[in-house]
């Protein structure tokens, strides 16, 4: 009797063991093949998937939340996986783990399949499937730009139509480095080839003497900051210096005339698709074009912008430069010496605004000139912070400056016949910091 109650006791021991070792393997008992350190994934709050804003799956840009944080997906950070279980249609990710994009695929697989007996598709490793723009891919890049939430902030309003990696890249090699940032897999070595290129164009003065200048201004390196655009600060301090800083004596050691030779000789024979990569590169010009070319070929359309708006605004292509325009500024020279400018202003102007945002709205303006100077009341439509307001403006050549509520908001242009098109920027008010492209036609 003893024997027989001590064997149904070892039997209930090994029972209850058994049954201890499996609830070690699993969240109770829910999460098939899962250790205590593998949570749930995060679950999406929406379930189905259409093209999203940047040529990517929307699902790039969906909100997903777990029990550590939630965030759109694409702003989350590495190493992060997303995928899809089949039989669902749900979406789940994993985000800001230690453990390998393959073990994290492992996990929403084996997810989909106890929870669900479902097949799995995976949309996203670590941003790859979801990059968008130009520039080649680079997962250390991508994760440098997420783990600081003011370069993603920056990233996500002023990317100017450049891939994550692209853009990383460049703010660490050209700024993060030295301001002591850090990103597993980024060093000084991560930033020769961009040494190298930016050495080759600049004949007379490294790399280093236009950061040095735009480092010595602090304006200069505020605006820069602001509206690099992804631009190397030896890129953009070469185009400053040798297009405004030098006529406004600001110097440099190892900077001169000389310095700036290089860039007027390469551009004089710009193809005309060059123009329209420009164009193709940025959200809001395309869509202004697509909405307000009026017939203009595009090439020819963002060439006007590019000499008139964009290249003051630290828009960049390659195979663009000041000396793309030299044929504009003839042109424009020749035109307003046999028309008056200004009085082509009076009258009634109707257009539109595209924000860098993607938001958009009408814009009408009626001028009465005096001079090269003009005003009148102006509405913008759409617009959260503005709406009837009064315009003053200017006119030099065929560039327009139009101010309006007290220059909270300017509008700077190139006036060609009967179109203005051009950039904006708001400097006050609750719309501060919003920027983007504008067209008007007179009527």
């Amino acid at each position: 009797m003893i024997k027989q109650a001590s064997f149904v006791g070892l039997v209930c021991l090994t029972a209850l063991l058994i049954s201890a070792c499996s609830d070690s393997g699993t969240k109770s008992g829910v999460l098939s093949g899962y250790s205590k350190a593998q949570v749930p994934p995060g679950e999406a709050s929406t379930s189905s998937i259409t093209e999203g804003t940047y040529s990517r799956a929307a699902a790039c840009d969906w909100k997903f939340t777990s029990s550590k944080s939630s965030g759109k997906y694409i702003d989350l950070k590495l190493n992060k996986v997303m995928a899809r279980c089949n039989s669902v249609s749900k979406y789940y990710a994993y985000w800001n783990w230690t453990q390998t994009t393959a073990t994290l695929t492992q996990w929403l697989k084996n997810w989909c399949t106890s929870q669900h007996g479902s097949t799995t598709t995976i949309i996203d490793t670590n941003e790859q499937q979801c990059s968008s723009g130009t520039g080649a891919y680079n997962s250390a890049a991508v994760g440098y730009v997420n783990k600081y939430s003011d370069l993603l902030r920056v990233y996500n309003a002023r990317g100017g139509g450049q891939s994550k990696s692209l853009w990383g890249k460049n703010h660490y090699c050209n700024s993060g480095r030295s301001e002591g940032r850090n990103y597993s897999g980024l060093s000084s070595a991560s930033c020769s080839a961009s040494s190298t290129s930016t050495n080759t164009t600049s004949s007379t003065a490294s790399s280093s003497s236009y950061e040095g200048y735009v480092n010595k201004y602090s304006d200069l390196l505020r605006v820069y900051n602001a509206r690099g655009r992804g631009q190397t600060k030896s890129a953009w301090g070469k185009s400053h210096y040798c297009n405004n800083g030098r006529k406004e004596g600001r110097t440099y050691p190892g900077l001169s005339a000389a310095s700036c030779s290089s860039t007027t000789t390469t551009t004089t024979t710009t193809s005309s698709n060059a123009f329209e990569g420009y164009v193709n590169k940025y959200r809001d010009l395309l869509a202004a074009y697509n909405s307000a070319g009026r017939g203009q070929s595009k090439s020819t359309w963002g060439k006007n912008h590019y000499c008139n708006a964009g290249r003051a605004a630290g828009r960049t292509y390659p195979g663009l430069s000041a000396a793309s325009c030299s044929s504009t500024t003839t042109t424009t020279t020749t035109t307003t010496t046999s028309s008056s400018t200004s009085g082509s202003m009076s009258g009634l102007w109707v257009g539109s605004w595209t924000s860098s945002t993607g938001q958009s709205g009408s814009l009408s303006a009626r001028f009465t000139t005096s001079g090269n100077t003009f005003r009148g009341p102006a509405n913008i439509g759409n617009s959260f912070c503005f709406d009837r307001e009064y315009a003053t403006g200017t006119t030099v050549g065929s560039r327009v400056s139009i101010g309006i509520s007290s220059n909270a908001i300017v509008f700077i242009g190139n006036l060609s016949g009967s179109n203005i098109s051009g950039l904006y920027e708001v400097y006050s008010g609750r719309c501060r910091g919003d920027s983007g492209s504008f067209y008007l036609r007179k009527r």
